[in-house]
């Protein structure tokens, strides 16, 4: 486990009928981030290449920076969360690799 608020991850994000977004999104993209057994939701920045467009339904791989006041969070390879907006689960994913 690694102190950390920099990380890479595999994304999906949910079909917009299951609940997912409705409008494409893109690097910069932020949103609460929901780790299981941790009472603390993190705002997340994803971090895509420039040009690159993600819509409902797509599976992505992305750098997260978690951009809350929160101390570190407790990162390791495999870790699940949720991405959540408006109490709504948007997408759910898994930590691939945790950067210093």
């Amino acid at each position: 486990m690694k102190h950390s608020k920099h990380f890479k991850a595999s994304i999906h994000y949910l079909p917009t009928e299951e609940g997912g977004i409705i409008t494409p999104i893109s690097s910069g993209f932020r949103t609460i981030i929901k780790f299981p057994f941790d009472p603390n939701e993190y705002f997340g920045e994803q971090l895509l290449p420039d040009d690159e467009i993600i819509y409902a339904g797509d599976t992505v791989s992305t750098e997260i920076q978690l951009r809350s006041n929160n101390d570190d969070v407790n990162l390791y390879e495999g870790l699940d969360f949720e991405l959540i907006i408006n109490e709504s689960v948007i997408g759910t994913g898994v930590v691939t690799e945790v950067y210093e």
